[in-house]
């Protein structure tokens, strides 16, 4: 059974093969149907006691880069035919969850940037809904003056930098189609105003994807990214995105030479003060070892020194007021991903995501779409539909969904 909590009518909920739990009793299931519609039941009730929900989309299915390590270096997929929300689009999807929704991230995968509704969304979200907070991904390299501006004027929460060497030739050998001195200068720009206009408690994050080809400059990307107005760095391990990627870029191929330079990560992490995330050490093999003599020297900083920012300012930001981004986040404590925490996964009760400006999931790695917008359904219907509360469900298991094995 499910609760409708708007309109109090009792539903049926049919368990399918994927949700039923094996060699249980009648009662066991009955006990699991029981837990499952008391936890849509407190969902309902969080998400009317506060905003709850992270939203996650891409504007637009392009990217003006040809990253060695991402699907876009795929011809095929470079070429795609492009797609894009427009505003009304946008603003008709957003509608009715907006008031769930504490959190929108306006990329997954795609260049935000090239997306000519940026701005108008940006705007929106900034004048309708100024308790939410906005972020993005980007690659900087069209990071110019007036959406500089438009980022600090609509209060931007997070900025995204994706960044993956600290010297030039290694930088846009793995971006392929950047300019490493336009894209330091364009950040380095929006870090100064940032600073000129008193907004400094947006953030700056920036994600670095961890490869044989470049683990070694990944320590001193963290005075790098201290430099150019980093809180936070994501190290993260390359995850193949198409079939011609070259596997010995894998660090679990690796497996001691990713844990000498973790160590050292840390220990300029330590000395920065800059909050990191990185993934935990490998545990090694009888015989896996590195030599110290083999690593390669930290690379010098001389070059990222050299570049001076962008000078192009077409207009100053009209100064805007700014709440404490800490005091949001102690106030979102509690909410859905706090509440259903110790779940398999609480992601299905806090998270949506958009992909292909088309297929509504969980996240990036769940098996197959829990709805399509092109099939007539709202965001809201699809989230609080029988597939997510079916998958929601599953959270309540131990070992949680088919639909997450490639997680």
């Amino acid at each position: 059974m499910q609760l409708d909590l708007e309109t109090r009518n009792v539903q049926t909920h049919v368990l399918g093969e994927a949700t039923k739990l094996t060699g249980s009793s009648d009662q066991s299931s009955a006990a699991v149907i029981a837990e499952a519609v008391t936890s849509e039941a407190r969902l309902h009730q969080s998400l009317r006691k506060q905003r709850g929900l992270t939203l996650r989309l891409d504007l637009i299915n392009k990217c003006n880069l040809r990253c060695t390590m991402c699907a876009f270096s795929d011809e095929e997929v470079f070429r795609r035919p492009t797609r894009q929300l427009t505003f009304e689009q946008f603003r008709a999807m957003f509608d009715e969850l907006g008031p769930h929704v504490r959190e929108v991230m306006l990329s997954c995968g795609d260049e935000p940037l090239l997306a000519r509704n940026l701005p108008e969304i940006l705007t929106f979200l900034r004048s309708e809904h100024p308790e939410i907070e906005t972020g993005f991904c980007t690659n900087a390299t069209l990071l110019r003056a007036k959406i500089r501006r438009i980022i600090i004027e609509s209060g931007v929460a997070s900025l995204l930098f994706s960044i993956d060497a600290v010297t030039k030739d290694l930088f846009e050998r793995i971006r392929v189609g950047a300019k490493y001195e336009s894209v330091i200068a364009n950040i380095l720009a929006l870090r100064d105003l940032k600073i000129q206009s008193g907004a400094q408690r947006r953030r700056f994050v920036f994600n670095y994807v961890l490869m044989k080809q470049n683990i070694h400059e990944a320590p001193a990307f963290v005075a790098m990214a201290k430099e150019l107005g980093g809180a936070v760095i994501d190290f993260r391990h390359v995850v193949p995105m198409f079939s011609g990627y070259d596997l010995e870029q894998e660090l679990s191929a690796h497996p001691a030479k990713f844990n000498f330079y973790r160590n050292q990560i840390v220990e300029e992490a330590a000395r920065a003060g800059i909050e990191i995330y990185l993934p935990a050490a490998f545990v090694l093999e009888e015989g896996q070892t590195f030599n110290s003599r083999f690593a390669k020297p930290g690379p010098s900083l001389d070059k990222f020194f050299q570049v001076a920012a962008d000078p192009a300012q077409d207009q100053f930001p009209t100064a805007v007021p700014q709440g404490d981004l800490s005091a949001m986040r102690r106030y979102f404590a509690g909410c859905a991903a706090d509440e259903f925490s110790t779940t398999f996964c609480n992601w299905p009760f806090s998270e949506l995501m958009v992909r292909d400006q088309d297929e509504v999931l969980p996240c990036p790695w769940y098996a197959r779409p829990l709805g399509r917008l092109s099939e007539g359904k709202s965001l809201s219907d699809i989230f609080f539909g029988n597939d997510f509360s079916r998958l929601r469900e599953n959270m309540l298991k131990s070992n949680g969904d088919p639909g997450c094995s490639n997680c």
